[in-house]
């Protein structure tokens, strides 16, 4: 996309300048490839977006998970629909190394995914544990567990007398 287009030096210059964010980050897009200073090329599909950088309702420090969600945005998709393997992360390998809950990406869009990362299609093709519905349940189960783990405070235990 577009938005992760940026120039420098080198691959490593243009990474370094683009991550570190600010002004001379939003300079350095180069959107149709052209328009970098001389002794500069323009890198493509590099893990941050002009989009998150230049816009006042992205910012990378935002929870994510704080944003409300409408009850239909809430329901998961088809085990085997697309927008179940979708993940964020910095890389492919890495989205598919860390997939979660809190990594889902429900549009398949980068716009949901913190600052430098993207969100990748078919994760699952790496890690077959990526689908979403998967994981839900996985972590439904681990939450039960845990719960069910959880000792009673002494306080509340019931007594043989009344």
């Amino acid at each position: 996309p577009s938005d992760k287009m940026f120039c420098g030096t080198s691959y490593q210059e243009a990474l370094s300048t683009c991550e570190a964010g600010g002004e001379k980050a939003i300079a350095r897009h180069c959107p149709n490839t052209e328009g970098c200073p001389p002794g500069m090329f323009c890198f493509i599909d590099m893990p941050c977006s002009h989009f998150v950088l230049t816009s006042p309702d992205a910012s990378p420090l935002m929870d994510v998970g704080s944003i409300a969600l409408s009850p239909e945005e809430m329901e998961l998709p088809d085990p085997g629909d697309m927008t179940s393997h979708t993940f964020c992360g910095p890389t492919f390998a890495q989205a598919a190394a860390a997939c979660s809950s809190q990594t889902w990406c429900r549009t398949g869009t980068s716009q949901e995914c913190p600052n430098g990362e993207t969100c990748f299609v078919d994760v699952h093709t790496v890690n077959p544990d990526c689908e979403i519905n998967k994981i839900a349940k996985k972590e439904y189960e681990a939450a039960k567990a845990a719960a069910a783990k959880t000792p009673v405070p002494a306080e509340r235990v019931p007594t043989a007398k009344p």
